[in-house]
């Protein structure tokens, strides 16, 4: 990926200067729409593959691969790529699917060569909704490993399968400038293989030689590895995309110091094939480089690339970022964006827009309405790797949560239209309960289309921000034929005041749950001569005045817990036996205020009352609260009924 190469000592100081790009929320135009498929379970996501029935295989830097279905949030492991080695820029680079077939493009352990590998996939191979899809280790069969990985970078590429059902691939120089000099050599170039008549199950590899297409341009040469060539003159083309419909490929090629560059092979359809010579290393991008020494003059005939990013201008290391074609999918992005070629920045995160007019060399497209800027058609692109328009026409994309994570990652997509579904709280919002107890009605989750019909087997993904609450059962939760799911909620007791759930569904903007904990904290501090007792109490209440009814008491341990329709009491307020009340605003105990002024009972009391210091040492007592809210309609006890409840008892011994 990054540019670089010089030296160790360099690489150790940019990659802890990368480490500050991180994953942010994506700015893109009007009428457009970043959805987050999957926000957790993945691990540094380098690649990923359609599968024809939809589903989607992602491939994670250490070799793991996973399984994403759509319409929902969740991942489940396929399988791992054997003795991948993960390292800087090495690891799984790559991945693409041919009928039961998985290639893999990886970096390996024990070997000084980039090994192409393939293993045959078992399970439920037609079945959208289906997580029975597996690939067993054993099943490998080695297609090539002659591709030379002395570096830590400049592996390379990408493995896609063009609409030839050729299998092409892009090899970095591996950190050695001449060697993209050279097509007998399998760096710094493009290749494009035959696989079609590999043998089924494991072994290999088979012949170099038998690779090779019958119409590649250097089929009759005399050594095997300049058959497979297509191209040379490339750096580290880390990424590429073809175009569907010509065959088409848009090659990324990170640069050295000075400028990132897009270049294009051509397929020429009806026509042979051409070998392309993109420059390096005689050039970086449209200027000439001199760093590479003893390689001569440059070779007649390069091929000029199609757009260049000057690095001093914050451009490090150019990722291809799709080509769209509008071939009747849900979300294309419409007629005046056929045949536009983006790319990205994985350090910057900036995509950019080109396109070519008839009889026009490519440029950057016009600003069309929400665009970031005039140079930016979207920004918070940090750390994404690869891009691929998906059979739905939308943009889909992995993105590291930092770059270079070797944890952490995304799988993402950019559409055209806004959200798809409305997601709301049918029953079970706004209720109070006490910190740590289950609230008493269910939550519900209802999803709807825009148009207010119900959607099932929608999967909702359920969560808190900061862990206050549980659900009773474990998702993944599926919508019912009334396009809705129920589950309980408790509050964990660890936060307290608001305990937030929110609703998230791929394709509509999350819904937030407005729960309630009341929470009582006392904490007891000795000091000298004068000991403290800080109450905290949290509570919820809709009244303007701060006198809300609102009892506070401590009693003996020793007292029996008494149950009520409103909760269980854990001080004695029937007889009072052993029992004190601190604080009353009820009247029916005198309104009793033992703390400081002001008074008590607002929604978020605090007090702190002074002891004489060792007064009740050893002593283990039992406080609670408990309130009387008739503004509040709903609570755990359903609706109609008022806010009344008690807090969690808080059981403390004095020093």
């Amino acid at each position: 990926m990054p540019k670089f190469g010089k030296s160790i000592a360099v690489a150790a100081i940019m990659l802890t200067l990368a480490f500050v790009a991180s994953a942010g929320a994506q700015t893109v135009p009007t009428g457009f729409t970043v959805d987050t498929l999957v926000s957790s379970g993945l691990n540094a996501p380098h690649d990923f593959a359609f599968l024809p029935d939809g589903r989607v295989l992602i491939a994670e830097r250490a070799g793991v691969v996973k399984l994403w279905r759509p319409g929902t949030s969740t991942v489940t492991t396929v399988g791992t790529v054997p003795s991948t080695q993960v390292g800087s820029e090495r690891g799984l680079l790559s991945i693409c699917v041919r009928g039961d077939k998985l290639y893999c493009w990886a970096s390996r352990n024990g070997t000084s060569n980039m090994v192409l590998s393939r293993f045959t996939l078992q399970g439920s191979l037609n079945a959208p909704t289906s997580t029975s899809l597996f690939f067993l280790s054993s099943s490998e069969y080695i297609v090539l490993n002659t591709a030379p990985d002395n570096a830590f970078n400049h592996n390379g590429g990408t493995i896609r399968f063009g609409p030839d059902d050729m299998l092409y691939l892009s090899i970095g120089d591996d950190a050695n400038c001449q060697n993209a000099l050279f097509y007998n050599v399998l760096a710094g170039g493009l290749l494009r293989l035959d696989v079609s008549g590999l043998p089924n199950g494991s072994g290999g590899p088979p012949a170099v030689g038998s690779l090779a297409p019958a119409d590649n341009p250097f089929i009759t040469a005399a050594n095997d590895n300049k058959k497979l060539a297509i191209a040379r003159g490339l750096r580290n083309p880390f990424g590429f995309n073809i175009d569907p419909v010509t065959g088409d490929i848009f090659i990324a090629d990170v640069g050295q110091n000075a400028r990132e560059e897009l270049s294009l092979w051509r397929r020429r359809l009806g026509l042979p094939l051409v070998e392309s010579d993109f420059g390096w290393p005689h050039r970086e991008g449209d200027i000439a480089y001199n760093g590479c020494f003893g390689i001569g003059s440059p070779p007649a005939n390069l091929k000029e690339p199609i757009d260049t990013r000057n690095t001093a201008a914050g451009s490090r290391s150019i990722m291809a970022a799709g080509v769209i074609r509008n071939l009747g999918g849900q979300f294309d992005f419409g007629p005046a964006y056929e045949l536009s070629v983006f790319h990205s920045d994985y350090f910057n995160g900036n995509i950019e827009r080109i396109r070519r007019d008839p009889g026009q060399p490519w440029a950057n497209a016009p600003m069309v309405p929400g665009q970031p800027s005039a140079s930016f058609w979207g920004t918070g692109f940090n750390a994404a790797t690869h891009y691929d328009q998906g059979p739905d026409g939308a943009l889909y994309f992995v993105q590291h949560p930092n770059t270079y994570s070797t944890s952490g990652g995304f799988f993402k997509r950019v559409r055209g239209g806004g959200p798809v579904y409305n997601v709301t709280f049918p029953t079970g919002n706004s209720q109070v309960c006490t910190s740590g107890e289950t609230f008493g009605l269910p939550l519900t989750v209802r999803v709807e289309t825009l148009g207010g019909t119900a959607v099932p087997n929608v999967e909702v993904a359920l969560t808190t921000a900061d862990g206050s609450a549980s659900f009773g059962t474990a998702g993944p939760y599926l919508t019912d034929a009334n396009g809705e799911i129920s589950v309980t909620v408790s509050s964990t007791g660890l936060g307290q005041g608001a305990v937030l759930v929110e609703a998230f569904v791929v394709g509509a903007a999350p819904a937030n749950a407005d729960l309630f904990a009341r929470k009582l904290d006392v904490t007891y501090i000795p000091g000298a001569g004068t000991d403290q007792m800080i109450v905290d109490f949290h509570n919820t209440t809709n009244m303007a005045s701060p006198f809300l009814p609102f009892l506070f008491a401590v009693s003996d341990v020793s007292e029996p817990i008494f149950p009520t329709i409103f909760g269980p009491l854990y001080v004695n307020l029937v007889t009072l036996s052993n029992t004190v009340i601190i604080e009353d605003s009820t009247g029916s105990f005198g309104n009793v205020n033992l703390g400081p002024t002001p008074p008590f009972g607002t929604p978020g009391f605090n007090a702190t009352y002074m002891l004489v210091s060792g007064a009740y040492a050893g002593q283990t007592v039992r406080f609670q609260a408990f309130v009387y809210d008739t503004t509040i309609l709903v609570s755990q006890a359903g609706a109609g009924a008022t806010n009344t409840g008690f807090t969690n008892p808080v059981t403390l011994t004095f020093q």
